[in-house]
């Protein structure tokens, strides 16, 4: 972060702010140590742990929370290329040295392709691209990424524009199975320049969540002092375990290698490991060459991984598997062998922590409701075991009776998109039955059944078997066993069988399309007609600052056309004015205010109409992520904010309320809309009063609904007043949470954490009634709760009223990817429940965004903006919501606003004519919006009565409400539903002032 006067003071905001208090803290530590020998680990204690608060926050996200998407070993690959420079070859880019490039030749014609083999099939989930730093005209502009499995058959996974800096880039996609790679590229300057590649990473499957480590212990071959094992398991990274570094004390080896081994209590699933060095700032004793193996007993080891890491302090982390069977490996035992010491300083090894993380949360099908039949069973051993979730039961086919092949019959009673199978080998003390060769074959009524579609050897172990292979739709899988592992006999048996895949449903499920990408990570985002976003990131397009560097970054994206228009980046600096950690408002003549943020005295407007922007009034008191909602007579409230500028009850600092009104050239000051009264109980002052849930109500008034448990009354008019409107419920305070009006009153409220950092999420969700008015208290009703906890998630309301819920995290720490949420949920209001959709492709938590589009689609995208590649996401997806497909996946057919509204405006109160292309069951007007930081007060949704007309078939006499509380001054969508509650494209129209 380019750090500002006033960032000091948020340094805990963020992972790498808190490293700065670490860094303090380390640097007491390493004078204490500094007249230490430096011949091996340090055998005492340190002195004090001066900031050990602030480093465990530090171990939290950077140890114990890894990055989520390792990059894959490129040790073999191979490269070539359409065009390279004498003495830049192509295999340059992936061979991991300083100073070496691929270079294309100057001229020659773009797009440049280059061509990875990673020698095998392997899941992989984007790439990142680091520039030259020194010749800026050789870097990437517009680049598309492929992928196949046999390196003749291409498929496009994402495409985009990279910005111009000499950070690296990331370009993320769904996790997908391949071993070619193909990038093609463009100078980011000129089509005839030349492009050139220093470094180029495949990232592989993200990990799956950290497992709880509580009653875990850990043992080792010896131990220096107090330096024991069980310190690599204590969440602390200032302390660590150390091998002895006397070579007389008995019974404890001196000699490499070490071994370090935990016991995890029970049998689990471990999909990766990651080891964290010493943290003292010294290096003896970091592990180079290793390896991991895993026990269920502790006496049998098998081998998960092998490799060498580097001799620096970072945190290293290693998918687990076995060649014959890369995945999760169910284990109780893991231990670490250390082969030798990293910069060959001596033979003694060292660890801060060690963290395992389960299977990834990838697309595994819920077994629910499967029917599984196979061509025998033993006694007691039935089919139904293999799919009962319990890997302590066994099918297996008679001892003695029918010869092989056997066979394993899965219903899932539903087309499936099917692109895996995992078959775990009984778990007792027998290994009979163990499947040998085998193959894969679908169906999809059960009788007439495809070629193979995966075949193969597995090993005869009990660790998990993964194969997979091209996605195929399907209800019926087969597994077919060819031989006995262990040729013992001619049974077959099987403790559990999965499947991996999506369903085939995309009527109930929805479809995401491939991401586009962006030159800036897009932290706020508001529509424009013609199918076009305005998205900004801040200062810089990955990174911000606070009241420092005055421009902003900003593009436009074009989702009428495929690649997004190739959007490009624009720096924005006239009006002086970082626009990020703002307040948005969608005014009243479709105008964008954009107040505060990194700035906190400067205001913004954004005319789309001359795709300008303009100085606005300078709010009263310096605020960043306040919030700021439109009122009904066209004003803007605005309160909260101590984000930036001053801290709300920090010497006598008070961040109340003011108001903008309709065409005033200054703010107002409104000291009874007190900020006191909506405070959460967070323990940093500076985020008690940021994103306030707002909505504007009749007579300039403002119902604040959250995140705090507090719920109050706002007027707007003299010097305001502050009215509680009671608790919501038995809500707890939801920070970083969500709030949408999704009928005329009516909110649904759900998720966020009682702390805006390092804070478990809730899935709970309210609806409060607002119907009756101020000074009434509203109605508040506990819904069911989400399918999955999310904190900075982001919700939409759809014009049928139900309400889109995307991404988040189910622990809540900024600037991480860690317990992502990629599946989707959609409420209903009719039901009250929420219903899992599509999985996104790109985690977006922390400054990411959701946003209704003109024909009834969410745009979602963002997530990051800090100087780290890995949780950094400069692109954008569209999702497809169910009401506008067929089962199949086909477009639904939709009803169609054939006449436009006289005018353009549909003014409160009034009556509009419209005609449509047949009949229609309902209308729905739905704000367009501006969004931030998962909150847009702009978004509300309203019906309108509607009479049709006598004698003129499909035509409607619309009724718009009267009341300024609901139908709120600003431009509107206009939808038109079929009684299927399929919208039409929805038509832009203005309720004016």
């Amino acid at each position: 972060m380019r750090v500002g006067g006033q960032a000091g003071r948020r340094a805990s905001a963020r992972p790498r702010g808190r490293v700065v208090v670490a860094l303090v803290a380390l640097l007491l530590v390493v004078v204490t140590l500094r007249a230490r020998s430096d011949a091996g680990p340090v055998a005492q204690p340190s002195a004090g742990h001066t900031g050990h608060d602030a480093m465990q926050m530090v171990a939290a996200s950077a140890a114990s929370y890894a990055a989520s998407a390792p990059d894959l070993p490129r040790r073999g690959w191979t490269a070539r290329a359409d065009t390279a420079t004498r003495g830049h070859r192509p295999a340059a880019a992936v061979d991991g040295r300083r100073g070496t490039s691929w270079l294309t030749r100057p001229g020659a014609r773009a797009p440049h392709v280059l061509t990875l083999d990673t020698r095998r099939l392997q899941p992989m989930s984007g790439l990142r691209y680091t520039p030259e730093t020194r010749r800026a005209d050789r870097r990437i502009g517009r680049y598309t990424v492929q992928l196949s499995r046999d390196g003749r058959r291409f498929t496009t996974v994402t495409r985009g524009l990279w910005a111009d800096t000499g950070d690296a880039r990331t370009a993320s996609f769904a996790v997908t199975e391949a071993r070619f790679v193909r990038l093609s590229v463009t100078n980011v300057d000129s089509p005839r320049r030349p492009v050139a590649v220093p470094d180029l990473v495949v990232l592989g499957a993200r990990l799956g969540p950290p497992l709880t480590r509580t009653g875990w212990s850990a043992t080792a071959d010896s131990q220096a002092g107090d330096r024991a094992p069980a310190l690599v398991v204590d969440g602390d990274p200032d302390t660590y375990w150390s091998s002895t570094t006397d070579a007389g004390h008995a019974g404890h080896p001196l000699a490499l290698p070490h071994v370090l081994t935990l016991d995890t209590g029970a049998p689990r699933l471990v999909g990766a490991l990651s080891y964290t060095p010493r943290q003292d700032g010294r290096a003896p004793g970091r592990i180079g060459a290793y390896a991991v193996e895993t026990s269920l007993d502790g006496s049998a080891w098998r081998r998960a991984a092998t490799g060498t890491w580097a001799d620096d302090a970072t945190t290293k982390t290693v998918t687990l598997g076995a060649p014959s069977s890369p995945g999760p490996v169910l284990a109780r035992y893991v231990r670490v062998l250390a082969r030798t010491e990293a910069g060959s300083r001596g033979p003694w090894s060292t660890a801060a922590e060690v963290n395992l993380y389960g299977p990834p949360t990838g697309p595994s099908l819920d077994p629910a409701g499967w029917g599984v039949t196979a061509d025998a069973a033993a006694s007691g051993h039935d089919a139904a075991l293999a799919l009962d979730g319990d890997p302590r039961t066994t099918w297996q086919t008679p001892a003695g009776g029918q010869r092989l092949p056997h066979t394993l019959t899965i219903d899932t009673r539903a087309r499936h998109r099917i692109s895996g199978l995992t078959y775990l080998p009984r778990q007792d003390v027998s290994p009979d039955g163990t499947m040998g060769r085998y193959r894969v074959q679908v169906s999809d009524d059960g009788r007439s059944w495809s070629p193979p579609v995966a075949s193969g050897t597995w090993a005869d172990d009990r660790l998990v078997k993964t194969v997979r292979f091209a996605p195929v739709a399907a209800r019926y899988v087969r597994l077919v066993a060819l031989s006995e592992a262990g040729g013992r006999g001619s049974w077959s048996s099987a403790a559990e069988v999965g499947l991996v895949g999506t369903v085939v449903d995309p009527g109930t499920q929805g479809v995401w399309s491939p991401t586009i990408g962006l030159p800036i990570v897009p932290t706020s985002a508001t529509l424009l007609r013609h199918d076009k976003v305005l998205t900004f990131s801040a200062a810089f397009d990955d990174d911000y600052d606070i009241d420092t560097t005055h421009l902003t970054q900003v593009s436009i994206v074009d989702l009428a056309q495929a690649d997004g228009g190739r959007p490009a980046r624009r720096t924005v600096s006239d009006t002086g004015h970082q626009m990020f950690c703002t307040g948005l408002s969608v005014l009243a003549d479709g105008r964008v205010l954009i107040t505060g943020g990194s700035s906190p005295s400067n205001a913004t407007i954004y005319d789309p109409a001359t795709d300008e922007f303009t100085v606005a009034p300078q709010m009263e008191v310096p605020r960043g992520y306040q919030s700021s909602v439109t009122l009904s007579d066209g004003g803007v409230f605005t309160i909260g904010g101590s984000w930036s500028g001053p801290v709300e009850g920090v010497d006598g600092a008070v961040k109340n309320g003011e108001v903008l009104r309709a065409g005033a050239d200054e703010w107002r000051s409104l000291p009874g809309t007190s900020n006191q009264a909506l405070l959460t109980d967070d323990g940093e002052a500076y985020r008690r009063d940021n994103h306030t849930w707002l909505f504007a109500t009749t007579g300039g008034r403002v119902f604040q609904a959250g995140p705090s448990r507090a719920m109050n009354w706002f007027t707007t008019t003299g010097a305001g007043t502050t009215t509680s409107a009671g608790q919501r419920a038995d809500a707890p305070d939801q920070m970083n949470g969500n709030a949408v009006m999704y009928d005329a009153g009516k909110v649904l409220t759900l998720g966020g954490s009682p702390a805006y950092g390092y804070s478990e999420a809730t899935a709970r969700a309210y609806t409060i009634d607002l119907t009756a008015g101020f000074p009434a208290a509203p109605v508040v009703t506990r819904q069911p709760d989400l399918a999955q906890r999310r904190a900075f998630a982001n919700s939409v309301v759809l014009p049928d009223g139900s309400v889109l819920v995307t991404g988040g995290q189910s622990y809540a720490v900024p600037f991480t990817d860690t317990t992502a949420q990629l599946s989707a949920e959609l409420w209903s209001p009719r039901t009250g429940r929420f219903e899992t959709l599509a999985p996104e492709a790109v985690p977006r938590t922390y400054h990411s965004f959701s946003l209704l589009l003109a024909d009834g689609r969410v745009l979602s995208g963002g997530g990051g903006l800090e100087p780290n590649a890995t949780i950094n996401h400069p692109d954008v997806q569209v999702f497809t919501p169910p009401y506008l497909l067929e089962p199949d996946g086909s477009p639904r057919e939709r009803p169609a606003i054939t006449s436009a509204v006289p005018g353009g405006e549909m003014a409160a109160g009034s009556t509009v004519r419209v005609t449509t292309d047949g009949p229609v069951a309902s209308w729905a007007m739905v704000r367009t919006s501006a969004v931030t930081h998962s909150i847009n007060t702009d978004q509300r949704r309203f019906t309108l009565p509607a009479t049709p007309v006598a004698g003129q078939p499909d035509t409607y006499d619309l009724t718009v409400p009267a009341d300024r509380g609901t139908s709120v001054p600003g431009t509107y969508l206009l939808f038109a539903l079929d009684a299927a509650g399929t919208p039409s494209r929805g038509q832009w129209v203005a309720v004016p002032l």
